[in-house]
């Protein structure tokens, strides 16, 4: 970034040096989805463009909705990945600067999605992801960034995937 562009972060880098954190009403200005189709609580750590760290609690919801019918409460290992990809957005996009608008880019594929175990009880997700890079695939005329990420609770990892985002065009 050159010194006479303005800097999206400046104010997150002075209240916190080092790593970004966003708050839910940072994310809801970043990304282009919904307040009700947000996965994301809040982002812990961000390297625009490279790294971030993330959470999200998950619980039951209000009585009336509880379980749908169901004999016990789970959180569906797709939900957990839905919530790496918008992380990954969220990676992709806080790196432009103000002002510079793009496509919103979008899921090309998945690379593995491995599940050890469905999340049975609500709790703290943690959401790590991390951009691996431009994808070289002469069949693809889009520019693609792969990532890997997992999803944990309590110290456990159970969703790890890598996926290819198509980066937007401006």
């Amino acid at each position: 970034m050159n010194d006479s562009t303005p800097d999206r972060w400046a104010l997150h880098r002075q209240t916190s040096p080092g790593a970004l954190q966003l708050e839910a009403t940072d994310l809801e200005e970043l990304l282009p989805i919904p307040r009700e189709k947000l996965l994301i609580d809040r982002v812990l750590a961000l390297r625009p463009g490279m790294h971030a760290i993330a959470e999200k609690s998950v619980s039951a919801g209000p009585r009336e909705q509880q379980f749908r019918g169901r004999e016990e409460f789970t959180f569906p290992s797709t939900v957990a990945f839905s919530a790496l990809e918008q992380l990954s957005l969220v990676i992709m996009i806080s790196e432009l600067p103000v002002g510079e608008s793009l496509e919103v880019p979008a899921l090309l594929s998945i690379a593995s999605l491995e599940v050890s175990a469905e999340l049975m009880e609500p709790g703290l997700l943690h959401l790590n992801a991390r951009s691996a890079g431009r994808v070289e695939d002469p069949q693809i005329t889009d520019e693609v960034i792969g990532f890997q990420g997992t999803v944990s609770v309590n110290g456990e990892d159970f969703v790890t995937a890598k996926w290819q985002m198509k980066k937007g065009k401006p």
